[in-house]
């Protein structure tokens, strides 16, 4: 917890710094500690980002066992992460999902859909599952890392980084 508080106090470290510090050939300072920010992107290079799904995976007994601080502090620093994301335009969308034990799945039937409790892999409430997701736009798959690994923490165990590859967009 306090690693998370003093994680939230530090602000961001943006894209210059990190530049600045790899041409003078020493380390950015360390991904999980901040997020490096993004330069504002313009419209037109909106176009040139290609969209990753971020996908956080949690374990739901540590989830249900978590204070109601812990879940406090965990959920600043998504809305300050959101709000990153979005003041330099990456943040495409996201959602947190509920416990798998609220899942429902639907399989292939001989005649129609057969529909099931629980979640698609992993039965187990001491396993990783699927508990949020971020879609963003970024520039590089680096850059889609530094997210994803600024996401890890006792909470967020594993972040898997996907390229995506078709969208359905709404019109507008």
């Amino acid at each position: 917890l306090d690693e998370l508080e003093r994680t939230l106090s530090q602000g961001v470290m943006c894209n210059e710094s990190i530049a600045a510090s790899m041409r003078r050939g020493s380390q950015p300072a360390r991904m999980d500690a901040r997020l490096p920010r993004a330069t504002r992107r313009s419209p037109s290079a909106r176009f040139r980002s290609v969209k990753f799904a971020i996908l956080m995976y949690a374990v739901p007994s540590h989830t249900r066992g978590m204070t109601e601080s812990e879940l406090d502090v965990i959920a600043r620093k998504h809305a300050k992460l959101r709000d990153e994301l979005t003041a330099c335009g990456e943040l495409a969308g996201g959602a947190g999902l509920v416990l798998p034990d609220e899942t429902t799945v639907l399989r292939l039937g001989p005649d129609e859909p057969l529909a099931g409790e629980g979640p698609l892999s992993g039965q187990r409430d001491d396993e990783e599952h699927l508990t949020a997701y971020y879609e963003v736009g970024c520039e590089t798959l680096e850059r889609a890392r530094e997210i994803g690994a600024y996401v890890l923490d006792h909470h967020v165990t594993a972040v898997e980084i996907r390229r995506i590859h078709d969208t359905a967009e709404k019109s507008g």
